[in-house]
């Protein structure tokens, strides 16, 4: 897509959907929600995979490493972003999180590991026997990192909230939002908003709303329409009236 969302802002308190935004700003749960439904999506495509099909072997495979890189991407904002202010308010809970981001490095490594594998393979019998490995290994990955998400979910961002004002976590969220290029962010917002829950999806789009140039917003809307069904839609246009 050559749209791009520039100079986008975080809703403030007198942005068109603050009704529908929660009481405390969360940090984790927008994309914490968009990486499940990737790593869902290729824990099932990957399982239906014939990976003697060399083609779809491929095709898997090269799935498999876009979402490897924005969980790579994500852990990459959370230590350069966030655990820096942890680690003056919070050290002790840090540490722990921190474990848990090795795991996935060392898992991460395996993976891409595996997958080479499955691409060079000599004869089909081999890809296939490299893929089903690549299939239980992405599933142990899968379970490891939605066990850490829900930790840092139900353990750290309550402490967060005890130690940071909504203003602080807005301004970390924001420098998080300026590292990434707009084209980047342009895709990322279009694969969160149908994995967020109405509300959510509100109040990204008003944040969009409220800080991109209007073309650039109409190419978001109509780039995000059709991945939503007609209760989705109905439910986001009642939530943003500015969608008129």
């Amino acid at each position: 897509m050559n749209a791009t969302i520039e100079n986008q802002q975080l809703p403030s308190d007198t942005g068109p959907v603050s009704s529908a935004r929660p009481q405390r700003f969360d940090l984790y749960g927008p994309i914490h929600k968009t990486i499940r439904v990737v790593m869902s999506d290729v824990l099932v495509r990957m399982g239906k995979t014939n990976f003697a099909n060399e083609s779809a072997a491929t095709r898997i495979t090269e799935d498999l490493q876009k979402l490897l890189a924005l969980c790579d991407q994500h852990i990459q904002h959370e230590v350069k972003f966030v655990h820096p202010h942890l680690a003056e308010r919070l050290p002790n809970a840090l540490a722990k999180i921190d474990d848990g981001h090795v795991e996935h490095d060392r898992f991460v490594a395996e993976l891409r590991s595996l997958s080479a594998g499955v691409t060079s393979a000599p004869t089909r019998e081999l890809r296939a026997l490299a893929g089903s490995t690549l299939y239980l290994h992405y599933s142990a990955f899968f379970a490891d990192t939605l066990t850490h998400m829900v930790e840092e979910e139900r353990v750290l961002q309550p402490l967060i909230h005890r130690f940071f004002t909504d203003q602080e976590l807005l301004g970390i969220h924001g420098a998080i939002l300026a590292s990434i290029p707009p084209a980047e962010n342009f895709e990322m917002v279009c694969t969160m908003i149908p994995s967020v829950n109405g509300p959510e999806r509100a109040d990204i789009l008003g944040g969009v709303y409220a800080g991109a140039p209007p073309e650039a917003f109409q190419a978001l809307v109509a780039a995000i329409r059709p991945r939503l069904d007609a209760d989705e839609w109905t439910e986001l246009l009642g939530l943003c009236p500015f969608l008129g």
